[in-house]
């Protein structure tokens, strides 16, 4: 039978007096003076701070994530850089979020977000807008857990943190990932890690990832127990409207694109309608300009010819005829 595992963190220690500091994932969350403890150090060597940072309220406030730093990833709080659309805007260890929540002020988002594995019908069915099957993805702290992995002839391959873009709600969440294990052959003891540096320097371990710990040991390991309501909070996609995070927006979309459409086009009859009025007065002023110059053509060419006859110029012969004079 298939048994399910909780993640148990490990722990920053001070190097000189052995002093808590903080639980932690991965050694890169401590600083110069710490040292990394594994979760499997921990339960043989320290089990008071074992204790406290295998508790879900202790795991859920670890600052392990990092931040995607441009507009393209709507300034996504996730795992690894491999979560972003261009690796090089990841910012590790962001303050304002954990594992279970995001704080920044200012992107869409209210929790943190993961990457996930699909296969190759998994991609088909999410391409042809059909939710693909729970075997066919699976949520993971980084891209290493998918790459080059090939099951029953099913490709995997990575989609980042943000997986629908502006006007979706990613997917996965702290209580879908699942992560690999530390692993001691000889022993047969494991313990649940994001990472191969999760195992720290314990002597005999190495990290099986997600599908190899399935494979091997049948367990699944899990990031986070489920997330309590209070702490899974709905989050505003860009079109503004309040959405469940287990579900996608599209409506939203398409009645925006109505209304836009819908405005476009009486702004389309109001702009012919004025066009048709300007069309109009510029006639008038073109007429009425004609109409002068043509009178003022006939006054010219009446004291012209006036002029002719007064000086002898023209016979008073019935055969020409004169324009009466302009008043």
């Amino acid at each position: 039978l298939e048994s399910t595992m909780l993640l148990t963190a490990g722990a920053c220690i001070a190097v000189a007096g052995g002093l808590f500091g903080k639980c932690a994932l991965q050694p890169v969350e401590c600083i110069s003076d710490e040292v990394f403890r594994s979760a499997g150090w921990l339960s043989k060597n320290n089990i008071d701070v074992a204790n406290v940072c295998s508790s879900q309220d202790s795991i859920r406030k670890i600052q392990s994530m990092g931040r995607c730093n441009s507009a393209a990833d709507r300034f996504i709080c996730t795992s690894d850089k491999s979560g972003c659309r261009f690796a090089a805007v990841f910012e590790p260890l962001a303050t304002d979020c954990n594992l279970v929540q995001d704080f920044y002020p200012s992107n869409e988002f209210s929790n943190a977000h993961y990457g996930l594995c699909m296969s190759e019908q998994g991609e088909v069915d999410w391409y042809a807008g059909k939710s693909p099957s729970p075997d066919a993805t699976f949520c993971t702290w980084k891209l290493d857990e998918c790459k080059g992995l090939d099951l029953n002839g099913e490709k995997y391959s990575w989609r980042t943190a943000d997986t629908g873009g502006s006007g979706s709600v990613p997917d996965c969440h702290c209580d879908d990932v699942e992560t690999g294990a530390c692993y001691n052959i000889d022993t047969n003891d494991q313990y649940c890690a994001v990472s191969t540096e999760a195992c720290g320097k314990d002597i005999g371990y190495s990290y099986l990832p997600v599908f190899e710990l399935k494979s091997q040991l049948n367990i699944t390991c899990k990031l986070c127990d489920t997330i309590p309501p209070e702490l899974y909070i709905k989050e505003i996609i860009s079109s503004g409207d309040e959405v469940d995070n287990t579900t996608s927006s599209g409506d939203e979309s398409l009645n925006a694109g109505i209304t836009d459409n819908t405005t476009s086009s009486e702004a389309s009859v109001d702009e012919k309608s004025s066009n048709e009025e300007r069309s109009v007065v510029t006639g008038i002023v073109i007429g009425s300009i004609l109409g002068v110059i043509v009178l003022l053509g006939i006054g010219c060419f009446s004291l012209r010819l006036r002029s002719k006859k007064e000086a002898g110029f023209v016979r008073d012969d019935p055969s020409v005829s004169s324009f009466p004079s302009v008043a």
